[in-house]
């Protein structure tokens, strides 16, 4: 597990799993990788007014003193926070990591770009998996021995 002592100027970060990425089986089927909304960053709304930024807005996540290659995320306040506590969904996180020290900041738009194009292609991957994964069951179906007969299986 990923943590770090907490410094002043830095946002705490913990992970909002959802349900179905704790599931192994949840892996192979391209639905759960549809109800990916994308990564998410929640901040108190006092944090998020004081720094001047906006529900809704793409923001850069640095994790401090770690490897992890930063995200950009869409940014939403949450009244109940304190203001250096943040929780959020980021894509491509260990289930690991939690509690650790981040900063946020505005992205660019060449980076706030390249991840939509990213997430879109992601869905875009899934859309098309979960085709292919129908059209390969609805063939397997015509392989199921089906007979209909009158009395039912006894006078068969």
């Amino acid at each position: 597990m990923i943590t770090t002592t907490h410094e002043q100027n830095y946002l705490v970060f913990s992970q909002k799993i959802p349900w179905y990425n704790n599931d192994w089986q949840a892996n192979f089927n391209p639905e759960f990788e549809l109800l990916a909304q994308g990564n998410t960053l929640y901040v108190s709304s006092s944090y998020a007014e004081q720094q001047g930024w906006n529900n809704g807005q793409d923001v850069k996540v640095t994790f401090v003193n770690t490897s992890i290659t930063p995200k950009i995320s869409t940014l939403y306040c949450d009244e109940r926070l304190t203001s250096h506590n943040v929780y959020g969904t980021l894509s491509g996180l260990d289930k690991s990591i939690n509690n650790v020290d981040i900063s946020v900041s505005e992205a660019s738009q060449e980076e706030i770009n390249l991840y939509h194009e990213f997430h879109n292609n992601t869905q875009k991957t899934a859309h098309n998996n979960k085709a292919l994964m129908l059209e390969h069951l609805k063939s397997m179906d015509k392989l199921i021995p089906i007979r209909m007969v009158s009395g039912g299986l006894d006078d068969a």
